[in-house]
């Protein structure tokens, strides 16, 4: 049976409900593998998972069942074409979220996370953000992007995915091509609701940053205005936070650190911003 259409669709609904619950779960089982649209296969987990709520059966288990009901609504969350790319993903949900944040997409995630909040994991989200405004040079990626290089190791143009058995692999093959980009940095950021938190983040990696101009051999103007729109950045995220007690005093440092970026660009003033700021 072809379960690509509405009408098929209702043709197995009808049939699950005629059989009997080792059946039909049998039924639905081989057909979950198959080649199906992911809303009904999203509708044999569920059915299978009311049935593991009055039935045990051999070999399966109601914990994986929920990991994939999971996986299949994220999926279903996402564009057709990135549907077809995180498709291997499925079963693995935790996964295909980090391989979203290392592939840039933003947008999606913030649907996914206005959506399913308990998804959002802000130490991975702060972690990437980093990674971000990384100032290493990776020359291997100057080819990395291009169509089906590197496929091996789940990276297919800009897009990453963390395949489980090689996805420690690919988290240390995986930059962003762009960094630093305070951009996307930001736009990162972004995904995180706690607005003191991110604006203390960011606040630290702008110091990080400016640690790193002395030595540096890229442009050292664009690392000031990067590290320049940080920290206007992280003080928005100050006036919106909730701990309006530390205001001023964040906002102050953020004074004081875009100051120090000024006198940078006039070609004086210390290089370090700050002193290890949290």
């Amino acid at each position: 049976m072809e379960l690509n259409s509405d009408s098929s669709f209702f043709q197995l609904e009808k049939r699950l409900l005629s059989l009997g619950p080792e059946d039909s779960a049998y039924v639905a089982r081989k057909l979950i593998g198959g080649n199906i649209h992911n809303d009904v296969r999203l509708y044999l987990i569920r059915y299978l998972c009311e049935l593991t709520k009055v039935t045990q059966f051999e070999g399966i288990n109601p914990e994986d069942l929920e990991n994939q009901e999971l996986g299949i609504t994220l999926l279903l969350m996402l564009p057709q074409e990135l549907q077809v790319t995180f498709g291997d993903l499925r079963e693995h949900p935790i996964l295909m979220i980090e391989s979203l944040l290392m592939s840039e997409q933003t947008n999606v995630l913030a649907n996914i996370f206005n959506k399913i909040p308990s998804l959002r994991n802000n130490e991975l989200i702060l972690h990437y953000a980093s990674k971000a405004v990384n100032t290493h040079n990776f020359s291997y990626h100057k080819q990395a992007y291009l169509p089906n290089t590197h496929a091996d190791i789940g990276q297919t143009q800009k897009l990453w995915i963390l395949y489980p058995h090689s996805a420690d692999q690919i988290r240390e093959e995986h930059s962003y091509m762009s960094a630093p980009d305070h951009q996307l940095c930001t736009s990162l950021f972004d995904l995180i609701e706690e607005h003191d938190l991110v604006g203390s983040s960011c606040l630290q990696l702008s110091d990080e940053l400016s640690g790193k101009l002395e030595g540096y051999e890229g442009d050292k103007l664009f690392l000031l205005h990067t590290i320049k729109k940080l920290l206007f950045y992280s003080k928005v995220q100050f006036s919106q936070g909730r701990t309006l007690g530390n205001y001023n005093y964040e906002a102050q440092d953020c004074d004081t650190f875009l100051a120090k970026v000024d006198l940078l660009d006039g070609g004086g003033g210390e290089l370090h911003l700050g002193q290890g700021t949290a």
